[in-house]
C-alpha cells in the first residue's frame, strides 16, 4: 500500500501539471485569437485547439479535485449521522461512483471510436502528433522539476532522455504518416473515457486507504 500511495501521489502531481499547462495554453490561445481577430487576421485553429485542451482540463481537474475531496457535496445530513454510518455511506458512494464512471467510460470509448467529425481548421500528421506529444511531455517534466526542490536533477534528466529515446525508437520503427489531415473530434471525446478511468483509479485507491485506516 505504501508504494501504491507513492505512485498515486506522483501520478496526481503529473496530472495537475498537465492541467496547469493546458489551462495556460487555453488562456494564451484565446487571448491571442481575440487580438488577431481585432487586427483582421482571425485564426480559427486557436479556438478549436482550446476546445480540445478544455475538455482535458475538465477531466484531469476532476480527478485532482476528487483526490483531495474538493467536489461539491451536501454535508447537512451526513454531519448528523454517527461516524460508523458515515463510513458505510462513504463506502457505498464509492461503489456507486465506480459503477457510474464505468458506464460513462464504456460509452465514452464507444463514441470515441465512432466519431467521424473533424476540426476543419486543424491539420496535422501522425508524425507531427508524435513529436508534439513528446515535446509536451518534456515540458511537463521540466515544469515538475522547477516546481520541486530541484535536488534530483539526474532523475529528471534521465526521464527526459527516456522520452526522447522512446520517441526516436517509435519514429524509426513505425511508419508515421507525414501527410497532414484534419484532426478528429476523437482527440476531444477521448478525454471522457480516459478521465473516468483516472477517477475510477482515484476512487479505488481512496477506498483502500479509508478501509486500511478503519482497520488499523
Amino acid at each position: 500500500m505504501k508504494y501504491l500511495a507513492i505512485i498515486h501521489l506522483k501520478m496526481m502531481k503529473w496530472e495537475g501539471n498537465l492541467a496547469y499547462l493546458s489551462l495556460f495554453l487555453i488562456v494564451f490561445l484565446v487571448f491571442f485569437a481575440a487580438l488577431l481577430r481585432l487586427v483582421g487576421v482571425p485564426q480559427a485553429w486557436m479556438g478549436d485547439l482550446s476546445k480540445i485542451l478544455f475538455a482535458w482540463v475538465i477531466f484531469l481537474g476532476s480527478d485532482v479535485a476528487m483526490n483531495v475531496g474538493r467536489h461539491i457535496g451536501v454535508e447537512f445530513f451526513e454531519e448528523r449521522l454517527p461516524i460508523l454510518w458515515r463510513k458505510r455511506i462513504a463506502q457505498l458512494w464509492s461503489i456507486l461512483i465506480v459503477a457510474f464512471l464505468s458506464f460513462i467510460t464504456y460509452y465514452g470509448w464507444f463514441l470515441t471510436q465512432k466519431s467521424r467529425r473533424e476540426f476543419d481548421s486543424i491539420m496535422v500528421s501522425d508524425f507531427s502528433l508524435a513529436i508534439g506529444f513528446s515535446t509536451f511531455l518534456i515540458f511537463c517534466v521540466a515544469f515538475d522539476y522547477f516546481k520541486s526542490d530541484q535536488k534530483n536533477k539526474k532523475i529528471y534528466l534521465a526521464i527526459i532522455s527516456g522520452i526522447i529515446l522512446i520517441t526516436a525508437y517509435l519514429l524509426i520503427t513505425i511508419d508515421f504518416s507525414h501527410t497532414a489531415e484534419n484532426i478528429s473530434y476523437s482527440y476531444l471525446i477521448a478525454s471522457v473515457p480516459i478521465g473516468c478511468i483516472l477517477m475510477i483509479r482515484t476512487t479505488f485507491i481512496l477506498f483502500i486507504k479509508n478501509w486500511s485506516l478503519k482497520n488499523v
